[in-house]
């Protein structure tokens, strides 16, 4: 935020300089008219090259750090309440609250979403940063529901919503340390740069020529002009017959054209 108001005000500044660098070749343009005065002609307007070097030079340094840093990693904390009795049926079941998330059906789910601030393809990671131990009453509920916990178990993807981008996390918020389970505490989501991707396409290639000897009698037909040519029964007659090919033996099936 910082760096994007650092340049917004750079820009600014910029403009104004043009304007008054615009307007000051006016004024001496209008004096050139009025007075044939070689030594205001000549005045030298811009303004000096190398300060112009170095402004261009600390604007597209804002630039690239805006554009470099326009995603960061973000780290969520899962705020856990105590244990909540509802009714399930004609049950009173004891569930694990986590503020604001709800349970995904039985299973219980942290959600997180985010708008993405580039367009630029990325990868996405998620990293464990601290946990806790389980409350009794939510392994037993785990136990109860025979929801299995063992490695972190999560969905963490990009999802398009018009022309925006949102980074969405959907995570089961409780991992095995050791022999005991524990909460997830705290994450963080880790945006990286993702690499090009080269799609090469396999060509395949007919391992054999239909035309190979031995598949067939294969012969060349000639025509006298371009156009649609109807190849029918005489037609094959006039020019195969004189070859020693009897057409009254011939298949319709078994014909090809290539």
């Amino acid at each position: 935020m910082v760096i994007r108001l650092l340049y917004n005000g750079i820009l600014k500044i910029k403009l104004q300089i043009l304007q008054i660098e615009y307007n000051i070749q006016r004024i001496v343009a209008f004096f050139c008219l009025m007075r044939k005065d070689t030594d205001i002609c000549n005045m030298k307007t811009r303004t000096p090259f190398t300060y112009n070097i170095l402004l261009f030079t600390v604007l597209n340094l804002l630039v690239g750090l805006n554009y470099g840093f326009g995603q960061q990693d973000v780290t969520l904390n899962i705020a856990w309440e105590e244990p909540m009795e509802i009714q399930y049926g004609e049950q009173v079941v004891t569930i694990p609250k986590i503020t604001g998330q709800e349970l995904d059906g039985k299973r219980p789910n942290f959600f997180w979403r985010q708008k993405v601030n580039t367009q630029t393809p990325m990868n996405l990671e998620l990293e464990v940063l601290a946990t806790a131990p389980a409350d009794p009453k939510e392994v037993k509920f785990l136990e109860d529901e025979y929801i299995e916990v063992g490695e972190p178990d999560y969905v963490l993807t990009i999802s398009n919503a018009a022309s925006e981008k949102h980074a969405v996390l959907n995570l089961f918020p409780f991992v095995r340390v050791g022999s005991s389970i524990h909460r997830i505490t705290q994450v963080e989501v880790k945006f990286a740069k993702a690499p090009p991707t080269i799609t090469v396409t396999p060509k395949n290639f007919a391992t054999s020529s239909v035309l190979q000897s031995g598949s067939g009698v294969w012969i060349k037909i000639a025509v006298t002009e371009d156009g649609v040519h109807k190849i029918d029964y005489n037609f094959l007659q006039a020019r195969l017959e004189p070859l020693g090919i009897d057409i009254a033996t011939l298949n319709p099936d078994h014909i090809n054209i290539y």
